[in-house]
């Protein structure tokens, strides 16, 4: 789908709501349409005729709908004053604007206006922001329903109005661009776009390709013919975007002139058509390097496979500038049969070209360049080293890990930073303990950089490295570290963070506990341990413990009389019935003789148990 979009669709695809759009409206039809008006118009169809569960409106409401949110658009893009453009009102003015145009338009009704809006607040593309205002949920959303109001109205203004309120202010170019793009009538478009002649060049441009495709023949002649230098023309016929504006500039790559050429070419980069790719191509031989140079920035920014074979061709132009720009392209248009080639330019004796090629097999991907671009970590240049661990780190391959630790050590601060990103983007815990090293190193860039790539490897053993980097002097240290913690810390650590938290004033760390809390869903790590057993403190009138030393058991009768005169003093003197433990010291063995020491045995047999 998305090699369907033409240039003036580009636009979707940086943003997710309009790239959601866009891709409704594909599913539903299998077609890109040609233009931004009639995507939005298809797609705002789709949404005026389905229908949410659960959310009841009246049909009544829903016919409206379209009619409203045009009118609500049109006033809020006048606004006030005439170089204004809102695009948040209060809901009370918004209430009062749809109420007066029910009154406008005859129905019987207006307080309407209320329920109807709340409808489109729950059902449509407009929503509640910042202060309960109203506002369109994308500012293209807004401008397009402008446009299908200014469509409306077009026939009745004057040239003379046309002119002075609305393609004399910025504000209504992109309304008016989109009008043009939806208007079914050819002479009200060529009325439009030569109006916008008496106003300013680059609006005539502009408003010329934006008119249907069957219509720029003659808009986009208007602007050929203007009287102007022609780098100034070739500059304004790549604003048109249109595709009719290739074959004047394909034609001016023939003139003797070499400026002539470059501005040609630069133009054609610019309108992103496939149809000016032969004449490119044909550029990248011409006797002129800067028109070679040329050509081949055009191809890069066109991105169509087709010119591989030239620029690789071109990647051995005797200029540097020229080997470097088809390098670029190359990257560009990211295809597998330029990495042989761009690994070789590797070795060109050029830095710049070296630079450039390692950037464009980062941009390809191919594990094929992996080995020569771990070569390039050692080159001559700092910006070649910086630009083959970039490309390492995007290949993701784990062999460029240990080569990568190696670099953190690089003497040059941009090269250690992009080796640790690197490190970070493969996620290989083998690079762990290189990146902890470099949470000590200089400067505090490359600190930085270790702690936010430990963030993206993940690997709980960089927790007290990082719980050491919140120490750091430099801020952007501490934060980077905070964040990082933030995604690899257990819950065990919210305990120590929080203590940090109370003794300092490093209120970041409330991002990163919070990020903790999230992912273990809970706030307090000790409250989820269970309680400790309370220890139950020995009684002495539970537990009687009897040391004795230097005692000589005679004979056994001797024990027992021993015996019974030592329960009558343990009642009388500690109130004890019994005794748990007994000690006897190793005096009784060591003192007493042999009959002794068997009496004492036998007693301890049979009158106790040992504890």
């Amino acid at each position: 789908m998305l090699r369907q979009l033409g240039t003036r669709l580009q636009k979707f695809g940086e943003t997710p709501l309009l790239l959601k759009m866009l891709c409704s409206v594909f599913i539903g039809t299998g077609k890109i349409p040609p233009n931004l008006g009639m995507v939005f118009r298809e797609f705002t169809q789709f949404c005026e005729n389905k229908r949410l569960e659960g959310v009841l409106v009246t049909d009544e409401s829903r016919q409206w709908w379209r009619r409203l949110l045009q009118h609500l658009a049109l006033k809020m893009t006048q606004a006030s004053e005439s170089t204004e453009f809102q695009v948040a009102i209060p809901k009370q003015e918004a209430q009062d604007i749809l109420k007066e145009f029910l009154q406008q338009q005859g129905y019987h009704q207006p307080w309407k206006a209320l329920e109807w809006l709340d409808d489109l607040l729950k059902y449509h593309l407009i929503q509640l922001g910042t202060e309960n205002k109203i506002e369109f949920k994308h500012q293209l959303i807004q401008e397009y329903y402008t446009a299908e109001s200014l469509l409306k109205q077009l026939p009745h203004f004057s040239d003379d109005k046309l002119k002075r309120e609305y393609l004399n202010y910025l504000q209504w170019t992109e309304p008016l661009a989109l009008m043009l793009g939806l208007l079914e009538e050819e002479k009200q478009a060529l009325r439009v776009v030569k109006l916008a002649l008496e106003v300013d060049l680059k609006l005539v441009a502009r408003l010329a390709g934006a008119v249907k495709p069957e219509f720029q023949v003659q808009t986009v002649a208007l602007v050929v013919g203007l009287e102007v230098s022609q780098e100034l023309k070739f500059e304004l016929l790549s604003t048109t975007r249109s595709e009719h504006a290739i074959s004047p500039l394909l034609q001016a790559l023939n003139q003797k002139d070499s400026y002539v050429h470059r501005s040609a070419a630069n133009a054609l980069g610019n309108i992103v058509d496939s149809t000016a790719v032969t004449g490119l191509i044909q550029a990248l031989k011409d006797e002129d390097s800067h028109v070679r140079r040329s050509a081949a920035n055009a191809l890069g920014n066109i991105g169509d496979s087709t010119a591989v074979t030239g620029l690789i061709q071109a990647l051995n132009d005797e200029h540097f500038y020229v080997r470097r720009s088809a390098a670029n392209a190359l990257g560009k248009i990211g295809y597998f049969r330029a990495v042989t080639p761009l690994i070789q330019a590797l070795n060109d004796e050029y830095f710049h070209v070296r630079w450039i090629a390692a950037n464009a097999l980062g941009k390809i991907e191919n594990s094929t360049a992996v080995t020569p671009l771990i070569q390039a970590l050692n080159d001559e240049d700092s910006h070649v080293r910086r630009s083959a661990a970039n490309a390492l780190g995007n290949i993701g391959d784990f062999r460029a890990v240990t080569p990568l630790i190696q670099a953190l050590n690089d003497e040059y601060f941009h090269v250690l930073r992009s080796a640790a990103n690197a490190l970070g983007n493969i996620g290989n815990s083998t690079a762990v303990t290189g990146l902890i090293q470099a949470l000590n190193d200089e400067p505090s860039s490359v600190r930085s950089s270790a702690a936010n790539a430990l963030g993206n490897i993940g690997n709980s053993t960089a927790v007290t490295g990082l719980i050491q980097a919140l120490n750091d002097e430099h801020s952007s240290v501490r934060s980077s570290a905070a964040d990082a913690l933030g995604e690899i810390a257990s819950p065990e650590k919210l305990p120590e963070l929080t203590h940090l938290l109370s003794t300092t004033t490093k209120t970041y760390l409330l991002d990163t506990i919070s990020k903790i809390q999230n992912r273990c869903k809970f706030y307090n790590y000790t409250l989820t341990q269970p309680p400790r057993p309370h220890p139950t403190p020995i009684s002495i009138s539970m537990t009687y413990i009897l040391h004795l030393s230097d005692l000589h058991f005679g004979t056994l009768e001797n024990a027992d009389l021993w015996c019974s005169q030592l329960a009558d003093d343990l009642k009388i003197g500690l109130d004890c019935s019994r005794l748990d433990v007994l000690i006897l010291s190793g005096d009784i063995a060591n003192k007493s003789t042999s009959e002794e020491y068997d009496a004492a045995k036998e007693f301890l047999d049979v009158r106790f148990v040992a504890s």
